[in-house]
């Protein structure tokens, strides 16, 4: 949920993420033809490592919400003093 919302802002389109952990919770059973609407907020963002939080709505009721950590490689390695573990990522 997150990574869509970050790639779409100016700059950041089309960059790489990596999804780094994620807690969900389903509220609510979601099945074909379900529209489902999905929020996201970033709750903070420093040297490239973001971390927020989403919630999906069917029928304006909860179905799933989700606590996420995402990094943007490409600003993360520029925060990352050891080559070997720059070139990994």
């Amino acid at each position: 949920m997150l990574t869509i919302a970050i790639t779409t802002l100016p700059g950041l389109k089309g960059k790489t993420t990596r999804f780094i952990s994620s807690s969900l919770k389903f509220k609510k059973e979601i099945v074909p033809g379900d529209k489902l609407v999905i929020k996201t907020k970033v709750n903070s963002w420093k040297h490239g490592v973001l971390k927020g939080t989403g919630v999906g709505y069917t029928n304006d009721e909860v179905a799933v919400e989700a606590e996420m950590v995402i990094i943007v490689p490409d600003i993360f390695r520029k925060f990352i003093p050891l080559k070997k573990v720059r070139e990994q990522l």
